[in-house]
């Protein structure tokens, strides 16, 4: 007992000393405060480096422009352009990459249900690219507001664009041909630095081509565009051992030449819809539409499975 009793005092006398000579101070001073002449100079408060609209930002393999924002009540809507310049997909959320601050450092709410009619959410194949905007709701007019963007949750850093709410304005992005390749970011998690369009290139097929799967194949007949509606007709026949499921929902989309989504017209599209199951050996044919703003350079894409990766796309006919 005499031997566990020094024991515990060594212990003590140990601890006191440990905590008598520790390196940290628990001491701390106001940050206003100017220091006196015999304190220890501070270290120089770190800066934040921040965008603005305009500049393209290469972030590892993609780059990111904010191109648009406009504060509508107190709804801050921003227009990003996110262009793929690797050589594997690119998964873009804004619920899951976006944030936002206001002035005083409080995060904003997202608004997902009044944000225009294309939002920037999707797979980004290699050597596309997609435009869509991102809302934020409670911004005071006249504020300073900060958006947030990482491309990796697991990362470090992040994009940062500084917007003055008074002064918001539109620059359009550049075009692809007066552009290069930019430079690797540092950080892992989504820290960017002022870069430009790359160099990859998607590959698309034709009207009539005949595409290959695993278990099907599928074929644009054709595809025109009507005022303002996109039609386009498609030829699926399951070559496989199994009933193949289509959603025209789900597996096809179509993106304009500024590499917005278009919306997908189910009401004036008539009555041979492509959706359904085909049983093995069986074919379907019908419609899938969008509504078009413009006429140029329009892409489908089809995914026939939303785990997979990659995607055919078909150019669309010049009118």
């Amino acid at each position: 007992m005499k031997n566990q009793k020094w024991i515990w005092v060594i212990v003590v006398v140990m601890l006191m000393v440990t905590l008598a000579c520790g390196s940290s101070s628990n001491e701390g001073t106001k940050v206003d405060e100017k220091p006196t002449a015999a304190e220890t100079t501070k270290a120089p408060t770190p800066t934040m480096t921040v965008y603005s609209i305009g500049d393209v930002i290469q972030v590892k393999e993609h780059s990111i422009t904010l191109i648009e924002s406009k504060l509508t009540g107190n709804v801050l809507q921003a227009t990003f352009l996110v262009e793929n310049h690797g050589d594997s997909d690119l998964n873009v959320s804004s619920l899951a990459s976006f944030t936002a601050k206001d002035s005083e450092g409080t995060k904003l709410e997202q608004e997902y249900f009044d944000c225009g009619s294309s939002s920037l959410d999707g797979k980004v194949l290699p050597g596309d690219k997609l435009r869509g905007s991102i809302c934020f709701k409670g911004v005071k007019p006249a504020s300073t507001v900060r958006i947030y963007y990482e491309s990796s949750l697991f990362g470090s850093g992040a994009t940062v664009w500084e917007l003055n709410t008074s002064q918001l304005g539109k620059v359009e992005a550049p075009a692809e041909s007066e552009t290069d390749a930019g430079e690797e970011a540092d950080e892992a998690g989504g820290e960017g630095e002022e870069a430009s369009s790359g160099v990859s290139q998607l590959a698309t097929y034709q009207v009539g081509d005949v595409i290959e799967l695993d278990g099907h194949t599928i074929t644009l007949n054709e595809a025109a565009i009507s005022g303002r509606l996109l039609k386009a007709n498609f030829t699926i026949q399951n070559t496989g051992a199994s009933d193949l499921s289509i959603s025209t929902i789900l597996s096809f989309y179509a993106k304009d030449g500024n590499g917005e989504k278009l919306e997908q017209n189910i009401f004036d599209c008539g009555s041979a819809m492509l959706d359904g199951s085909l049983i093995p050996g069986d074919t379907i044919r019908g419609d899938v539409c969008w509504n078009v703003k413009s006429d140029t350079n329009i892409k489908i894409y089809y995914e026939a499975s939303l785990l997979g990766s990659g995607a055919v796309v078909w150019q669309v006919p010049a009118p």
